[in-house]
């Protein structure tokens, strides 16, 4: 696709991973187990929506270990400690942080430090940082992405580019106005012209857990060591896929948590337009759904949803 036209992904039926496409099959599956390729995946979870869907995506693609910091969430335990993802899910639970767009990046930096000899000494060859709002589409299959992370066993940033999901108008009257929508089965279109994200436009990496001395992370979109070796993973081998708030009742819990913890200053240094509105909006619904007026309360919904949609 040239630049600024959507890409649209084949709904195939079964799972996440075949609904996006990703996994030309049992055979490959196969095939890309015998390469010296062993996944594992870092991710700070606070109240994410459709976990289970997104961890069989990953295990999809070749994911044996999910190391998880399980943010005021308290709740997953029960999910988590059953078949089967209590052999593979090692979650570290904390309670009582709120959301601050300027320290998130700190707290995902801090625990990408922490897991990095864990999973070293778990004897896993390669580490990748995503959020639970983020599938890796591989065009080319699994079997592709394997041979390209053997390929470059000793790089410590593996980066690939990210595109940005979009919600069908449909999809949206359907049921994306609920928390329990699923846009891993629901989105099929993805914007990859940067300038049209609402959120980061710079991707996300693998590491090389052989790279190097002093291995680390560099925020949570890469990573470095020294001597520094980088490598951009080819977007017909790999991409991220990013769904940012695709459902409203999402967007509203997100973003009035987020205007609860941030002042007008604070929220004029985030970078992105989309983030700012947003919290803009949300500040009205909390002043609105305060004041006991019911017209008002209306009005502010309608208007949030209507700014929701716009993006």
């Amino acid at each position: 696709a040239s630049e600024g036209e959507l890409v649209l992904l084949e709904a195939v039926e079964g799972s996440v991973a075949h609904a996006v496409g990703i996994c030309a099959g049992v055979s490959e599956r196969c095939a890309c187990s015998s390469t010296p390729v062993r996944l594992g995946l870092a991710c700070l979870a606070r109240r994410p929506a459709g976990l289970e869907s997104w961890l069989s995506h990953h295990r999809e693609i070749g994911v044996e270990t999910f190391l998880l910091l399980v943010d005021s969430t308290p709740e997953l335990r029960v999910v988590l400690e059953q078949e089967p993802w209590c052999g593979c899910v090692l979650p570290v639970y904390e309670q009582g942080h709120q959301r601050d767009y300027h320290r998130l990046k700190d707290r995902q930096e801090a625990f990408l430090r922490s897991v990095i000899p864990r999973a070293q000494e778990a004897g896993l060859t390669h580490l990748l940082h995503i959020d639970t709002d983020e599938l890796i589409y591989c065009h080319e299959g699994v079997g592709a992405l394997h041979a390209f992370l053997a390929q470059h066993a000793t790089s410590a940033d593996i980066h690939m580019l990210n595109m940005e999901a979009l919600v069908s108008e449909q999809a949206v009257r359907a049921a994306g106005y609920s928390r329990d929508f699923d846009p891993f089965r629901e989105c099929f279109a993805f914007w990859h012209h940067r300038p049209s994200f609402s959120a980061y436009s710079n991707g996300k990496s693998f590491c090389s857990l052989q790279a190097g001395r002093l291995l680390r992370p560099m925020g949570p979109h890469h990573f470095t060591a020294e001597p520094r070796t980088a490598v951009d993973v080819p977007p017909r081998v790999a991409v991220v896929l990013h769904y940012e708030c695709c459902s409203f009742e999402l967007w509203r819990e997100k973003y009035t948590e987020l205007v609860r913890s941030h002042d007008a200053e604070s929220i004029e240094r985030i970078p992105f337009e989309f983030y700012r509105e947003s919290m803009r909006f949300a500040a009205r619904l909390l002043k609105a759904s305060g004041g006991g007026d019911v017209r008002a309360l209306a009005n502010a919904e309608n208007d949030a949803r209507q700014f929701w949609f716009s993006w």
